[in-house]
């Protein structure tokens, strides 16, 4: 081999006791079977690899199954005997001039898996932990941008020049084109945490072929509004509800957005129940604050209510447990249909 690694006397309890702080995980190497390592990932779970050379001398790595501490009927996870024993077996094979695992899964590997299953099965087991406007946010950027470039293609033909491409294409809309970026380099992290993604270990996340030089510079999207801007802002909502235009619900939570700065998706799921206008505040929980879920915080988001504010939200009659309700079941009222739901 081209490089020898640092081998260590691996036993269960030992093996037990390993951790890793890194993405890809940390490989402890055993020293009675040369080859054989323990693979730890930053969530706990460890896998047995063999690491071995072609027949140029390149290094190859071969996973054999996930770590158990007790023997199991489930062939995928091994004790360190069968490890060893099944590294033992597979490297003499490999000697004796036998076909070598990587040769053996060419075919199969033609065939890969996609970035489109591995998105299937980020969705599958991730969902639960993704807020609901993350997922939709992640579905719309890959069923747009991701699938029809590269959905279809095997994890492992999946290079930097292909991101570089798809991020020169989105050049027009910078946001869109980090975020995109973004979520191929999760899901590219996702699969090399597994066995079974076709991603192999030795080849670096292609979104890191964006560098800070091929980024393409974004604008701030902040800007104070002037003083007239504001009240022809005013004037227009209490036109639009005097007309009828929009509901008295609707020119409330159009109003929250600038007297309380609120977010618009905000205040289409303002409830009552956290409104106090006699302290005059609104009190948004935190699992309902896009801030407080960014900096994982359990502080609940606090707004305050402006005296015309007050006495609009009194004079607004309490249809259901939200403030702007919508006249469909089910439905998004016209703010969230303005906004997008942003």
């Amino acid at each position: 081999m081209p490089h020898r690694p640092n081998r260590t006397p691996l036993t269960p309890s030992m093996i037990g006791k390993l951790e890793s702080q890194r993405r890809r995980g940390d490989v402890t190497w055993d020293d009675r079977i040369p080859g054989l390592g323990v693979r730890v990932y930053p969530t706990g779970r460890k896998s047995f690899i063999v690491r071995y050379a072609d027949h140029v001398g390149d290094s190859r790595y071969k996973s054999l199954g996930e770590w158990s501490a007790r023997r199991s009927a489930d062939p995928s996870k091994l004790t360190l005997t069968e490890a060893r024993e099944k590294a033992a077996t597979m490297l003499a094979e490999i000697r004796a001039g036998m076909p070598q695992p990587h040769e053996q899964a060419v075919e199969r590997r033609a065939a890969g898996v996609t970035l489109a299953d591995v998105w299937e099965r980020f969705v599958a087991s991730e969902e639960h932990r993704l807020h609901p406007r993350t997922l939709q946010d992640y579905r719309n950027k890959f069923s747009k941008h991701l699938e029809p470039r590269l959905g279809r293609r095997p994890m492992a033909e999946i290079r930097g020049g292909d991101v570089i491409d798809l991020h020169a294409r989105l050049k027009s809309t910078p946001f869109t084109a980090k975020a995109v970026v973004g979520l191929l380099g999760n899901l590219w992290s996702y699969a090399s945490d597994r066995d079974d993604c076709g991603v192999p270990l030795d080849r670096a996340n292609p979104a890191k072929a964006i560098g800070r030089r091929r980024r393409t510079p974004t604008r701030p999207r902040e800007r104070v509004a002037t003083a007239a801007e504001l009240r022809a802002v005013l004037e227009t909502v209490d036109k639009a509800e005097a007309e009828g235009v929009i509901r008295a619900c609707e020119a409330c939570g159009l109003l929250l957005v600038l007297s309380s700065l609120m977010r618009p998706v905000d205040t289409t799921r303002l409830r009552w129940s956290w409104i106090d206008l006699d302290t005059r505040l609104i009190t948004i929980p935190a699992t309902e604050t896009k801030g407080a879920r960014i900096a994982k915080s359990s502080r609940p988001e606090v707004a305050a209510l402006s005296r015309s504010m007050v006495e609009r939200l009194g004079r607004l009659q309490r249809v259901s447990e939200f403030v702007v309700w919508s006249t469909n079941v089910g439905g998004l009222c016209s703010i969230c249909a303005v906004h997008g739901g942003r």
